[in-house]
C-alpha cells in the first residue's frame, strides 16, 4: 500500500508538472524568445493572472472544488515562481556568477508576501510590459523597490 501511495504521489507530481508547462514555451513565443532560449516561467501576464488568485476567495464565499483547487494552484505558482527567481538570483550573486552589478538587495525581514505584493503592483502598474518574460519583470520590480546602495 505504501509503495502504491508513493507511486501515486510521484505520478501526480509528473502530471502536475506536465499540466503546468502545457504547450512548449518555444511554440507560443515570438522568434526573439527562441533565439535567446526557452523560458519556462511564462510572461508577466501569466504571472499576474496567477498572483491575482491570491486572496480571491474569502471566508464565506461559495466556490466549487475546481475553483478552489485552481485558486490554490495559481497562488502557489505565483509565490513559488517569485521565490525561485529571487533564490536563484541571490545564489548567483553570493557565488559570484553575476557578470554585472546586483539588480536588487533585499533588506532583512522581507518575506515572500511582501515580495509578491511588490511584484504584483509592478505588473498592475505596467500593463504594456506584460508580454515580457516573468523573471525579467520580477527582477525589475525588485530592483525598483529594493535598490542596492
Amino acid at each position: 500500500m505504501l509503495h502504491f501511495l508513493r507511486s501515486s504521489v510521484l505520478c501526480l507530481g509528473c502530471v502536475g508538472s506536465l499540466a503546468l508547462t502545457g504547450t512548449p514555451q518555444s511554440a507560443t513565443k515570438p522568434a526573439s524568445y527562441k533565439e535567446s532560449g526557452t523560458f519556462f516561467g511564462g510572461t508577466g501576464g501569466e504571472l499576474l493572472k496567477q498572483c491575482n488568485a491570491i486572496g480571491s476567495v474569502r471566508v464565506g464565499d461559495t466556490v466549487t472544488a475546481l475553483e478552489l483547487a485552481n485558486g490554490v494552484k495559481d497562488s502557489n505558482l505565483c509565490w513559488g515562481y517569485i521565490a525561485g527567481v529571487v533564490d536563484e538570483y541571490r545564489v548567483n550573486a553570493i557565488s559570484g556568477l553575476l557578470k554585472q552589478a546586483q539588480v536588487f538587495c533585499l533588506p532583512s525581514g522581507v518575506d515572500l508576501e511582501q515580495l509578491e505584493k511588490v511584484v504584483k503592483k509592478s505588473l498592475d502598474d505596467n500593463p504594456a510590459r506584460l508580454h515580457l518574460p516573468a523573471f525579467l519583470l520580477i527582477l525589475d520590480a525588485l530592483g525598483e523597490a529594493f535598490p542596492c546602495k
